[in-house]
């Protein structure tokens, strides 16, 4: 009935009492309740009212990220889809086009996210050989950027744990990362140290050049050493008779890209 009122008039839109009744709606905790919460949130933040209520972008960024966790980790989530996707559509107008503060998303929400997106949008059966397959992470081609985020994520965490065995599975995951407009250093950074480490110095070559100049010339906390020194450590024991060249080569693209100034400890 509120909400009815709201619609069609919002004028009636009670900025005052709004996270009380979101607060309040949530402690109920019944699947109707959480619906109406999210219904209320948002109503509360459509073009005819977010200006008005822009202090709150705190809060209401604490309770989005609440109500879509609700939504998505009580039983019987998959009803919820289009009122999830709604709650992060409009989280993303907020973020990008109102420039909002606080439109985040907790870690357990966007683990909870993740899962979610596989378990709902997942195009085939998972290998028997597998425990992780890239299949099991199949998201659609429209992504919000906090699925996005959850997406990229995940993947860092099967790259990080994937071995030479697994390459099937690493096409898979390329395959997803194309449907991404700006991959993230951690992600690009993780695909190269999967390829290095399973000798494949054609895959690290590829991929260190989607890297910033400053990634790949970060000395390794641990060795020392940088991507860049490890590709080339990598290009020097290859038996190929064409190594040596495609290691200048490689040396020469990341110069090019990096305004010269290569910083090698090899």
């Amino acid at each position: 009935m509120f909400l009815d009122m709201m619609e069609t008039d919002a004028s009636v839109f009670p900025t005052s009492q709004l996270i009380e009744l979101l607060d309040g709606w949530e402690r109920l905790e019944s699947p109707q309740n959480r619906f109406k919460a999210a219904e209320l949130l948002l109503l509360a933040t459509s073009d005819a009212n977010y200006e008005s209520i822009s202090h709150l972008s705190t809060d209401l960024g604490l309770r989005f990220d609440r109500i879509i966790f609700s939504l998505l980790t009580k039983k019987g989530a998959t009803e919820y889809h289009h009122n999830v996707t709604k709650l992060l559509e409009r989280m993303d107008f907020l973020r990008h086009e109102a420039a909002w503060p606080g439109m985040e998303l907790s870690d357990r929400t966007l683990d909870a996210l993740e899962r979610f997106s596989v378990s709902d949008h997942s195009s085939e059966e998972p290998s028997e050989s597998s425990n992780n397959t890239a299949a099991e992470y199949m998201l659609p081609p429209a992504l919000s950027s906090f699925e996005a985020e959850a997406m990229q994520k995940r993947l860092v965490k099967l790259l990080r744990e994937a071995t030479a065995d697994d390459s099937g599975e690493i096409s898979k995951i390329i395959h997803r990362m194309e449907l991404l407009e700006d991959p993230s250093e951690e992600l690009l950074v993780s695909l190269v140290e999967y390829f290095l480490r399973t000798g494949d110095t054609q895959g690290a070559s590829k991929w260190v050049l989607e890297l910033q100049p400053d990634t790949i010339f970060a000395a390794d906390s641990e060795s020392e050493a940088s991507l860049l020194d490890k590709l080339l450590d990598c290009w020097l024991r290859e038996t190929h008779p064409r190594a040596p060249w495609r290691a200048e080569e490689v040396f020469r693209e990341v110069l090019d890209g990096s305004d010269g100034q290569a910083r090698l400890t090899t």
